[in-house]
């Protein structure tokens, strides 16, 4: 009977892996802006915070921070934090309320809020949503006129959800049907079509399908 053989890791994994993470922080936290923002709005850890907004989503510079932002307010300014995972080179930031700008935007499915600083790169761009619960978290030093908007209900969040859904199955369809008709041109998509609603249109010259909707 043989048995199986338990091979060691290489001992300088567990130097490069460690080593390629800080290298990857350190570009992220370049290409980001956010050491710049460091430069000029170092936190002050004694600073109390009003409210904390953990695990966000949002993007600074052309970084997507996807789950790992915390935002809280503070009498001062605006503290932006990353997940210790993230945060070897990329420090908590403390924005002051007098140099911070904030524009909308709407989306198709949603709008978004842009938060500049000084109006200077970088910006950080999250959810109308996130915007909207640090207003009402400061109202009286949050940047934007007027009364902060409402907590949406629950109602308006099913709605949205309703209306995403069938856009989002969709595009995934779409999505899917042209893969399978690029891997196999000889594919028979009419038997699809009833499903979806869609009648098979193959160009030649883009071999790819044309949905209509009715």
């Amino acid at each position: 009977m043989h048995h199986a053989q338990h091979v060691d890791p290489p001992a300088w994994i567990f130097v490069f892996v460690p080593l390629l993470w800080l290298g990857v922080s350190g570009l992220l936290a370049l290409t980001s802006g956010w050491i710049s923002l460091r430069r000029r709005f170092p936190d002050h850890a004694d600073e109390p915070e009003v409210a904390r907004f953990k695990g966000l989503s949002g993007s600074l510079g052309i970084v997507s921070l996807g789950g790992i932002l915390t935002i809280a307010t503070c009498a001062s300014g605006l503290r932006l934090k990353l997940s210790p995972l993230f945060a070897v080179f990329q420090r908590p930031i403390l924005v002051p309320w007098e140099v911070i700008g904030v524009t909308r935007r709407g989306r198709f499915l949603g709008a978004s809020a842009t938060l500049r600083f000084a109006d200077r790169w970088p910006a950080l761009v999250v959810d109308a949503e996130i915007a909207d619960a640090l207003w009402r978290s400061i109202p009286e030093r949050w940047p934007e006129v007027g009364p902060p908007p409402e907590r949406p209900s629950a109602a308006s969040a099913w709605k949205r959800i309703a209306i995403a859904w069938p856009l989002v199955s969709v595009g995934v369809v779409t999505v899917a049907l042209v893969a399978m008709r690029f891997a196999n041109p000889q594919l028979d998509v009419s038997r699809f079509a009833s499903l979806f609603e869609v009648d098979p249109i193959v160009p030649t010259k883009f071999r790819g399908l044309i949905f209509r909707f009715e």
